[in-house]
Parts: structure tokens; C-alpha cells; sequence
């Protein structure tokens, strides 16, 4: 798959929000015909492009505190640290980056405490990490909502039957 149109965007902005929605409802909010939205979605997933997962309230589950944590790792090393930095349960994400620090790992917890132990305990101890520095998330706005923005143009619903007038 290479790009998505403009149909496909809509998809994902309507599962993004409720990836429970039945084909049907999907279909008749978009104006299209079920066997298209199924037909799609398992292009997309085919694709690699979606992949049906659940978003966990951090907050109702118990792990209301949570903290961006930038680490400092030898060089030669990165790509296997930021592997390994995966594996420990308190870790929501992990990403290789750019600038002063080299990993980037969003971490969770039931307490800042729990969050201290992670990083002084764990984090620390992995071989090959130099130096680190903890930011703690006071509130996250948004989470698990990201979908690809829709074009200014021809971003509207279609109409179900209705299609552009051409000129000539």
C-alpha cells in the first residue's frame, strides 16, 4: 500500500475513536456500502497500516502516574538498548532519537516512588546506558487518538449515490 485516500482516512478517524464500530455503522456514517468499509479495513490490515489493539485507561487501572524518561546511551549501542528498554512491563513506548539524548521511553507507574524505583533500579542498571533524565507527566491530554490528518480538500463526507458533476 502506498498511500492512503482520502476514503481510508475517514475509516480510521471513525476506528480511532470506537474500533468496536460494526462495518455497518461504519459504512452508513461514511456513506458507503459495508462490503467497501470491510473490503478496506482488510487491505489496511493486510497493509500493516492498522492492527486492532486495545487502549488502556492508565488512570482507572491503577497507574495514574506517568513520566517522559530521555536517556543517554553509548553510541554503538542504541538500537539494542532501546530494544531491551522494551521489555520491562513499565514502559508505554520507547523511541530512538535525535539531540542530547538517544532514547526516548514514556513510563508508567502507580506513584512517582514507583517510577523512581524503575528508573534508579532498572533503567539504570541496563549496560550501555550513560546518563538519564526524568520528566514527570503531570497530566496527559491526549492519548491513543492519533490518526493521519485529512486533506483541506474533499475531506467531507460523499453522499451515498450522489457523485461530482463533471463539466463538458
Amino acid at each position: 500500500m502506498t498511500a492512503l485516500d482520502q476514503i481510508d482516512l475517514q475509516i480510521l478517524r471513525v476506528l480511532r475513536k470506537d474500533a468496536s464500530v460494526s462495518n455497518g455503522q461504519l459504512a452508513s456514517e461514511l456513506y458507503l456500502s459495508p462490503r467497501t468499509v470491510r473490503s478496506r479495513i482488510q487491505r489496511l490490515r493486510e497493509a500493516g497500516v492498522i492492527r486492532f489493539t486495545v487502549c488502556i485507561n492508565r488512570e482507572k487501572a491503577g497507574f495514574p502516574a506517568a513520566a517522559d524518561v530521555v536517556a543517554q546511551v553509548e553510541g554503538n549501542r542504541v538500537a539494542r538498548i532501546a530494544e531491551q528498554i522494551t521489555q520491562f512491563p513499565e514502559v508505554g513506548y520507547v523511541a530512538i532519537t535525535t539531540g542530547s539524548h538517544d532514547i526516548s521511553i514514556q513510563v508508567y507507574g502507580q506513584s512517582t516512588d514507583e517510577i523512581h524505583r524503575f528508573v534508579v533500579e532498572k533503567l539504570a542498571l541496563v549496560p550501555g546506558v550513560i546518563r538519564t533524565n526524568t520528566f514527570v507527566l503531570f497530566k496527559i491530554i491526549e492519548e491513543c487518538s492519533w490518526a493521519p490528518p485529512l486533506a483541506a480538500e474533499g475531506g467531507e463526507k460523499r453522499k451515498r449515490g450522489r457523485r461530482p458533476r463533471v463539466a463538458g
